[in-house]
């Protein structure tokens, strides 16, 4: 019995181990995350659903709405990532110039912002910039202008970044 009960064990971990678990951010915004990556792991929140991976690495994201940088009501949030990477050139006479100006000077000295990255999804888009080891990303669904969904990932080279994004991330 306790043979079969070891065995049970090792099977169900074996079944585990193609598993993957799935953090939610919203009705919209879901991105599930291989077991490799969870196992030993640690999930928290600071700011927004975050994994800590056994070896260190950070998997992070959260929902931004046009409330969190105090932008007018009537803000398309489809637009905040060309903001924030400077694809969208800024009116000096808008409100919110101010806001995506200092986050484009940050943006600026951190990454390259000639790497941009732009992936077409169904209904949505993917906005991404990597330096060596640290990745942020935008996904702006169509047709939806209340929200972004924002996914950071520290440790994580930009081919393992985009890996994660194109297995994990489902936009409804």
């Amino acid at each position: 019995m306790k043979n079969s009960c070891i065995l049970a064990l090792m099977l169900l971990g074996g079944c585990a181990s193609l598993s993957e678990s799935t953090l939610s951010y919203s009705s919209d915004f879901k991105f599930k995350v291989p077991h490799k990556l969870t196992s030993g792991g640690t999930f928290f929140y600071a700011e927004g659903l975050s994994l800590k991976t056994a070896d260190g690495r950070v998997l992070s994201g959260s929902v931004i709405d046009r409330y969190a940088d105090s932008l007018p009501d009537d803000f398309d949030m489809s637009y905040y990532p060309k903001y924030i990477f400077g694809l969208k050139d800024l009116d000096k006479t808008k409100e919110y110039y101010e806001v995506f100006y200092q986050t484009q000077s940050l943006m600026s000295e951190k990454y390259n912002l000639n790497d941009i990255s732009v992936t077409q999804g169904n209904g949505w888009v993917f906005y991404s910039l990597c330096d060596l080891e640290e990745c942020l990303g935008f996904v702006a669904k169509q047709n939806h202008t209340e929200s972004v969904f924002m996914i950071s990932a520290d440790g994580f080279s930009h081919s393992a970044f985009m890996s994660l994004v194109e297995g994990g991330l489902h936009v409804k």
